[in-house]
């Protein structure tokens, strides 16, 4: 069987790391290389509005009980041990009760109507139907919760579709909320 695409040969230092990798000489290896936080942020960002490679496919039996054997030796059988593990369970969230909250749907027609039912960035990438989106995190700010100048409404593509793209984009969306155009004075 031969082999597919250009033959190359590895520098000797670079076979030895590998032989080291494959060995598990931890020391051989030197320095582990990672991702500084600028190539995080920019692999984040080029990812969003891409599903996940994950997404559709299932893990098998194996993979499933390898995972609940891992979470078993870390966490045992109690839950409280979780990171995760909420003790007060009065702040678990159950449901999305405030999205059938009168005041927010009012709150969302409010902003949808000051901004004529389209998108405030309206370029020719705009699709989908049109969201009231909060500037600053609905979780975070409960006291601008309700503020018309908290909200800025957006087409499905410019919507951010994780914290991380809130975060890039709240300065953004605050500058068009600041400009004397966007409130029609």
């Amino acid at each position: 069987m031969g082999t597919l695409g250009k033959h190359w040969t590895l520098n000797p230092d670079t076979r030895a790391k590998m032989s080291a990798a494959q060995r598990g000489n931890k020391k051989a290896l030197g320095k582990r290389w990672k991702w500084s936080e600028a190539a995080r942020r920019r692999i984040s960002i080029a990812r969003i509005g891409h599903p996940s490679p994950m997404k559709g496919r299932t893990l098998g039996p194996a993979a499933r009980a390898r995972m609940s054997k891992a979470r078993k030796i870390l966490y045992g059988n109690d839950p409280t041990k979780h990171p995760r593990w909420i003790a007060d369970r009065t702040l678990l969230k159950t449901d999305r009760q405030h999205m059938y909250d009168s005041q927010y749907k009012n709150w969302m027609r409010r902003v949808k109507t000051r901004d004529g039912w389209k998108c405030r960035i309206a370029d020719k990438n705009c699709e989908g139907k049109v969201v009231a989106h909060h500037i600053l995190p609905w979780s975070s700010f409960p006291e601008l919760r309700y503020q018309l100048t908290n909200g800025i409404t957006l087409c499905q593509h410019h919507h951010p579709v994780s914290r991380m793209g809130e975060v890039l984009l709240s300065p953004f969306f605050q500058e068009v909320a600041v400009d004397a155009n966007y409130f029609g004075l």
